[in-house]
């Protein structure tokens, strides 16, 4: 038998909603008064050699920013929990999630979902960079909230030029403003008043 809330739950999860997303629009505006330098970008991905090139490609593309490893969806989830946890000063939190796709355990499709039930996270883009040019695998990353969905390229100049728009766009760009605007409409549109259909930490298993 589903659960019907009546008037008075209903305002007092109105109320707490909101107060949530004020939260997170504040947190929004703080991170955006960050240096763009010293912003930490997470990759999330499984292959050695990719996330060696990676970094490769950000010091060609002049990108000086602290970089972390996350191998897995688990590990990722786990490092971005602990973050939020534990971490006090803003700059230390994530500016930029790099995420692959396939992935052993907790690919990236279950990062976006878990990601969706966390509010601080949600003016972090999430772009996903993998090999896969399938557009279901698009339509399903977008759907969930990526920011971008960018297939790896095969030539190390084109990954830097990559590299060197996504910085432009998500770290210094008028688009690092507007995002947790968009974000925040996503979120709301996604989840009915009253019921919550995102994965929490503890709700993510692996399969």
């Amino acid at each position: 038998m589903g659960h019907c809330l009546c008037a008075s739950d209903t305002r007092t999860h109105r109320t707490l909603n909101n107060q949530v997303w004020q939260a997170a629009m504040n947190l929004a505006k703080e991170l955006r008064s960050m240096n763009s330098d010293t912003a930490r970008i997470l990759i999330v991905d499984d292959e050695d050699n990719d996330v060696f090139l990676l970094r490769t490609a950000m010091e060609w593309a002049g990108l000086t920013n602290p970089v972390e490893v996350a191998c897995n969806g688990r590990q990722a989830i786990d490092h971005l929990g602990d973050a939020l946890e534990k971490t006090q000063s803003l700059p230390f939190l994530i500016r930029l999630v790099l995420l692959d796709l396939k992935m052993p355990g907790l690919n990236g499709f279950d990062v976006l979902r878990w990601r969706l039930g966390q509010p601080a996270l949600l003016n972090v883009p999430f772009v996903v960079l993998t090999s896969s040019d399938l557009d279901c695998d698009r339509e399903q990353s977008l759907e969930l909230g990526a920011a971008e969905y960018r297939v790896k390229p095969r030539e190390i100049h084109e990954l830097v030029l990559l590299l060197k728009q996504l910085k432009d766009c998500w770290l210094s760009g008028p688009a690092a403003g507007t995002y947790m605007d968009h974000q925040s409409r996503f979120v709301h549109q996604m989840r009915p008043m009253g019921e919550s259909s995102f994965l929490t930490r503890s709700h993510v298993e692996i399969r």
